[in-house]
């Protein structure tokens, strides 16, 4: 007897497919091939798996396909607060209403300005020293830089440094003539989110910050590198979106995201009142869900387009951090210009306004570099193999002493 073709079966399949007859088929198909480059293999898998089967089995596979979207679902729930993936219209009311908080961060030697509202202030905002040890990371070569960075290319009002335990040594020594220290002297924990964690007290402290008096904050080691001016005075919240391409070692689960390393806001600004208020789902082992995943979902909703401005993925976050990748990752920040498998340096003619150091990620990736030094980015050691590199070349234009 001829064996039955896969395709012959389809019209048997059409009820377990929601159809009535092959001419809706006809329709839904291209669809389907269009919008994944595998719905091909994938149908003819689907028939294939069929015509295996037999017609009994297909209530246990039921039954399977119904777990396993029961679970993709409650991923999602667990992955991203529920506020966020609800409709707008079941969404409670304090996801876009602004909230009142009693933690207030007071400025020092703070000088009223006065603006026109629709112009961000132009003051910059950085956050050192949450814990005592300063989170293994003492105020050094890369705080100095991000600093003076910040003062000659922004120029800025003021440069405030926000900290609960004043640095201390040379770097800050040298930083302070551009700087007004702003001592964090009372906290008010929010719920769910971890006094004792930096990075966690940090991402609130810099929303805090911002919806109280505006400005341009900035992570530690991000380096300026072209005036912020354009984006104060032509957009509400600024974020900057990160991209980062999949390879061996990076398995990104979406494409881009929206990161908070620099943040460019108005005084009390709605958008930055929804993104803390989904503080209350924050869950502490996996706290880059509210500074990367939230932000980019809140990004997407259109109901917040006009709160909201995202510049492309080579303003702040480029070179990104994937560590294999010779074309966009680290290798193109910290490796020399004609280092087998990495192209020439970076040369910053995208349109970048900074460049994000991703120092944690680079001192895991070349440990026994000591990237971070005078003696590096100088090359007093006369090394080949790294004295080419993007990151020397701008470490080297803001340092100015080599």
């Amino acid at each position: 007897m001829r064996r039955e073709s896969d395709f012959s079966r389809i019209p048997k399949l059409l009820p377990l497919l929601g159809l009535h007859n092959s001419r809706q088929l006809k329709f839904m198909l291209p669809t389907v091939l269009q919008e994944s480059s595998t719905g091909h293999s994938l149908l003819r898998g689907w028939f294939r798996k069929y015509h295996r089967m037999s017609t009994g089995n297909w209530k246990g596979m039921r039954l399977w396909l119904l777990v396993l979207a029961m679970l993709v679902a409650l991923f999602c729930v667990l992955r991203i607060p529920p506020q966020v993936l609800l409709p707008d219209y079941w969404k409670p009311e304090w996801f876009y209403a602004p909230l009142n908080f009693s933690y207030e961060v007071e400025l020092a030697s703070a000088v009223p300005v006065q603006e026109p509202p629709t112009v961000i202030p132009n003051i910059v905002h950085f956050i050192h020293g949450l814990t005592p040890d300063f989170g293994k990371r003492p105020f050094g070569l890369v705080e100095y830089l991000a600093v003076k960075a910040a003062h000659e290319v922004i120029k800025p009002r003021s440069i405030y440094l926000h900290y609960m335990y004043r640095p201390e040594g040379y770097w800050f020594e040298r930083a302070l003539p551009y700087v007004t220290l702003s001592p964090i002297t009372e906290l008010h924990p929010l719920p769910n989110v971890s006094m004792q964690h930096f990075a966690h007290l940090a991402d609130v402290l810099r929303l805090l910050i911002l919806i109280q008096h505006g400005g341009i904050y900035l992570d530690m080691d991000v380096l300026v590198l072209r005036d912020f001016t354009p984006l104060r005075t032509q957009y509400k919240v600024t974020l900057g979106r990160e991209q980062v391409r999949n390879t061996p070692s990076v398995r990104w689960p979406d494409p881009g995201g929206v990161a908070n390393a620099v943040i460019v806001a108005p005084v009390n600004a709605s958008f930055l009142h929804r993104w803390l208020a989904t503080y209350a789902t924050f869950q502490e082992k996996d706290w880059a869900t509210h500074s990367v995943t939230i932000p980019y979902v809140l990004a997407r909703t259109h109901r917040f387009d006009a709160e909201l401005h995202v510049e492309g993925p080579r303003s702040f976050y480029y070179p990104t951090w994937a560590p294999d990748d010779p074309v966009h990752g680290l290798p193109r920040l910290y490796a020399r210009a004609h280092r087998r498998g990495a192209r020439e340096a970076y040369r910053f003619d995208e349109g970048n306004y900074a460049v994000h150091l991703w120092r944690t990620k680079a001192a895991e990736v070349y440990p026994s570099r000591d990237l971070f030094s005078v003696a590096h980015i100088c090359n007093h050691r006369n090394d080949p193999e790294y004295a080419l590199s993007t990151f020397q070349r701008v470490a080297r234009a803001i340092y100015g002493e080599c």
